[in-house]
């Protein structure tokens, strides 16, 4: 289903864009395609750059993950604003509405799409703690070009 969405998208954006051409006329169109586009700028030089702090709050233990997440989707409906077309702007809205950002949110993350595992491998030749590069040492002599024929 997903696949379809995307594949419908571009269709939907350019039939939805000469119906509102025939609505409101071609400049008014424009207009708000340039309008969002701005806002959208707007949004993203103001959130995005509070998402990327609050990401790092949030990694260091200081914020709940979930006002990342929050901050992520912000930054994302501003990238949406910037996107020509007025779908991806109704889309764009409804992530900066509170309470369907986080009905989105929950949605996203019911079911899970991955599990990470840590794992660690360790070379076998090598103990574990051990150093492991010390048999990877190469040593040799050079000459720098630069100085050969500076002297000549």
């Amino acid at each position: 289903m997903p696949i379809i969405l995307v594949l419908l998208w571009p269709f939907c954006e350019i039939w939805l864009f000469i119906r509102m051409c025939g609505w409101i006329g071609a400049g008014n169109t424009l207009l708000l395609c340039v309008l969002s586009a701005l806002f959208g700028g707007w949004l993203i030089a103001r959130q995005g750059t509070g998402a990327l702090m609050a990401g790092r709050r949030g990694f260091n233990g200081g914020r709940p993950a979930e006002d990342v997440l929050e901050s992520v989707c912000i930054a994302l409906a501003g990238v949406l604003f910037i996107l020509p077309g007025f779908l991806s702007d109704i889309a764009a809205v409804f992530l900066l509405l509170p309470g369907t950002r986080k009905r989105v949110l929950a949605r996203a993350f019911a079911t899970p799409v991955f599990h990470a595992t840590r794992q660690s491998y360790a070379r076998r030749d090598h103990p574990a703690g051990a150093a492991q590069d010390a048999g990877d040492v190469i040593e040799g002599d050079y000459e720098r070009l630069d100085d050969r024929n500076t002297e000549g």
